[in-house]
């Protein structure tokens, strides 16, 4: 439904816009790109040389892979399904197939939901390494008003909460101010939801002023427990997930996934899991494998030969935390001499090291709004490309 908006949307502004710009979609693969003087070119698979004024990066999350220690070759094997969001390989798991899943995220219990609705009855295994399961997205005691007009945007480009205004940057001292203002919220009657909330919106103001080594501590220690309260289950999933546990056809384990293996005599896949409490390995075998791991920050330009050529060229640099590009406050992209490149742009997922939580819709959405003064300043200052007045493509990276 938000894919079929989305499209409206863009149909809708595709022809006769106010300000007499067009749309071009143009499905092809860029492959590499360059600034020649006032000018970037990128070359596409299809030998297309597009030239514009300037490039934005809109390339989203890499595809879900088998991480390590799991070899990537398993990803060809018939039982394993490396990628969920493709639901065809889902619809076609077996009802008594035994079903291993591979993280305990909201993709993992989309996972579930979808195999419980088919009447799945081989039982379901869920491993994680810390057994973590999203919290759920509470439910309101009476009727709620919708948002109207930019109240969302508007609640994001809010100042940071006034709880954490002052506050030391550090990941300790944040945390404790954090919890004090829950517990005074639950004590109110309240809950938790809403300090968390105000901390969550503001997050692309507040990660910034962390020192890097702390950034790299928070994704290293904090991140699991933030994502689960971040990222929460609707209801509806929550209630299928719920009774799928209680009824014993699914069953989440606490432990590291050391090795999955698909001996050519058998036709399972043996997985070895270590308990997280220690003690000796588990060795269980299933017939289906799905790898619901979520964010895989260390692939970067992993099946994306545009990112892999601008970080070849120094065009792109990575971030201080090693997970994605470096950009400035306005998106340009900040190149391996230091300097910010206005007529290059990077907007999205890519930008988590700098920004702390540059993923969902409508964050993007609120991402892009402070970035256009600028890019909007920026090209007014200069005259357009010849032919390129109205014109603006938009390259598909899939």
């Amino acid at each position: 439904m938000f894919g079929a908006y989305l499209e409206h949307m863009v149909h809708s502004h595709a022809s006769g816009a106010a300000t007499g710009s067009t749309i071009r979609t143009l499905q092809d693969r860029a492959l590499h790109a360059t600034q020649v003087g006032d000018a970037v070119n990128t070359v596409t698979e299809r030998g297309q040389t597009l030239t514009a004024d300037l490039l934005l990066l809109a390339t989203g999350n890499a595809e879900p892979r088998l991480q390590a220690p799991l070899d990537p070759a398993l990803a060809q094997h018939p039982g394993v399904i490396e990628n969920p969001l493709v639901t065809a390989r889902l619809l076609g798991i077996p009802r008594d197939a035994r079903v291993l899943i591979i993280g305990s995220g909201l993709t993992s219990l989309d996972v579930v939901s979808t195999l419980q609705r088919q009447g799945h009855t081989g039982g379901i295994t869920v491993v994680s390494r810390r057994g973590l399961r999203p919290r759920a997205q509470p439910q309101a005691s009476g009727p709620v008003e919708p948002p109207v007009g930019r109240q969302n945007l508007d609640r994001l480009l809010a100042p940071a909460p006034a709880f954490l205004i002052g506050v030391q940057p550090e990941l300790r001292t944040w945390l404790r101010t954090l919890r004090a203002q829950i517990r005074a919220s639950v004590a109110r009657g309240e809950t938790w939801n809403q300090p968390f909330d105000e901390l969550r919106d503001s997050v692309w103001q507040l990660w910034p002023t962390l020192p890097a080594a702390q950034q790299r501590r928070f994704l290293r220690v904090l991140r699991p427990w933030y994502d689960v309260h971040r990222f929460r289950s609707p209801p509806q999933t929550e209630a299928i997930n719920n009774e799928a546990l209680a009824a014993g056809r699914v069953v989440h384990i606490a432990a590291r996934l050391r090795s999955l293996a698909a001996p050519s005599h058998a036709h399972r896949i043996e997985a070895l899991l270590q308990p997280a409490g220690g003690g000796e390995p588990i060795t269980d075998s299933f017939d289906v494998v799905v790898n619901c791991t979520g964010l895989d920050a260390t692939a970067r330009t992993a099946g994306n030969p545009l990112l892999k050529a601008l970080v070849d060229q120094g065009t792109l640099r990575t971030d201080a935390c090693g997970i994605g590009y470096a950009v400035d406050a306005h998106c340009r992209v900040i190149n391996a001499e230091g300097e910010a490149l206005s007529r290059i742009r990077l907007i999205g997922p890519p930008t988590l090291g700098t920004f702390g939580d540059p993923g969902g819709a409508m964050f993007i959405a609120a991402q892009i709004h402070r970035m256009l003064p600028d890019v909007l300043g920026f090209l007014g200052e200069r005259a357009p490309l010849p032919g390129l007045a109205d014109q603006a493509a938009s390259l598909s990276a899939a």
